[in-house]
């Protein structure tokens, strides 16, 4: 995340969730795709790759594989994170 962190500054991050979140049809979806790429460093094939599967509601986790090692790593979801992504999948059921 250093890299992404230096080239895009947390204020335009914010900027652009604001307004991605702004979509009647799929702002929530749409913010929280940011927030997850800049949160946790996800390249784009990582971020469209991801299933449910991957998603662990009950334990606030999030796995991923790594496209450029091919290496899974799990990551905490931040308690905001982790509330949107409850919402969403309540919203696809």
């Amino acid at each position: 995340m250093d890299a992404l962190a230096n080239s895009v500054s947390l204020e335009t991050v914010e900027k652009l969730i604001a307004a991605a979140g702004g979509s009647p049809r799929h702002g929530l979806r749409n913010s929280l795709i940011i927030r997850l790429m800049y949160g946790h460093a996800l390249r784009l094939v990582e971020t469209t790759e991801l299933t449910w599967g991957q998603i662990g509601l009950r334990y606030g986790k999030l796995r991923v594989i790594r496209r450029r090692s091919g290496e899974e790593t799990v990551r905490d979801l931040a308690p905001s994170e982790l509330g949107a992504l409850r919402h969403l999948k309540a919203k696809c059921e």
